[in-house]
């Protein structure tokens, strides 16, 4: 009918213009699923990693990553830190500044989304352990800053998958059938440099069903 018609020519659509327009979901930010936390998931592997997933990146993400670990850290010897942002969305630019200053940032950084540029922060209690922070192609937006501040500042390692490619300042356009296009006005700009697709550290090869059934368990 012709909202399938509808459907099928705004995703050729999306798809002849690449990463910079998407399909905004109604009301939400999030990933795969919306959830309430920021923080999704936290617990320890092998008794010494703690494992963070951010479910997107939104204002208290700082505070609830922060809240995890200190739980986590409080009855185990942790190690190192594993920081999940695959599948991670989110706008809030400030809040991926906040959440980078939660970690050890060897040298600063600095982060630009329109409103001048935000050079991170050195904080007096900071999580000094060994980072490893999982990407993957739906990995988006303020969760690639984040990413990529965490790297630049020698964080932490980034493992995983070339990053979607939209960290970028977007302008919403409401369609007839209800949907919301978001088109990109402008990019992010990290270290004075535009913002693009995020290359991991380590590559790890994996299909998306495959990385999907990790991801649920």
């Amino acid at each position: 009918g012709d909202a399938e018609l509808n459907r099928a020519a705004v995703n050729g659509l999306l798809k002849e213009l690449g990463p910079k327009t998407s399909l905004a979901t109604e009301g939400a930010e999030a990933g795969p699923t919306v959830v309430t936390q920021l923080v999704s998931r936290f617990s320890v592997f092998d008794g010494e990693v703690a494992y963070l997933r951010a479910a997107r990146v939104s204002d208290g993400l700082a505070a609830e990553l922060r809240s995890a670990y200190d739980q986590l850290s409080a009855s185990n010897k942790l190690k190192g830190v594993v920081l999940d942002l695959r599948f991670t969305d989110g706008a809030d630019y400030p809040a991926a500044v906040a959440a980078a200053e939660l970690f050890s940032l060897k040298k600063p950084v600095s982060l630009d989304w329109g409103k001048g540029s935000q050079e991170t922060k050195t904080r007096a209690e900071v999580i000094s352990l060994p980072l490893i922070v999982l990407v993957n192609g739906q990995t988006r937006s303020a969760a690639e800053t984040l990413a990529a501040m965490l790297r630049e500042s020698d964080a932490g390692l980034l493992l995983g998958n070339l990053t979607a490619g939209q960290a970028m300042l977007t302008k919403d356009f409401r369609l007839s059938n209800g949907a919301t296009l978001r088109v990109a006005t402008a990019s992010v700009k990290l270290n004075g440099a535009e913002l693009s697709q995020v290359h991991p550290d380590i590559e790890v090869a994996v299909t998306a069903k495959d990385e999907q059934a990790f991801y649920a368990d």
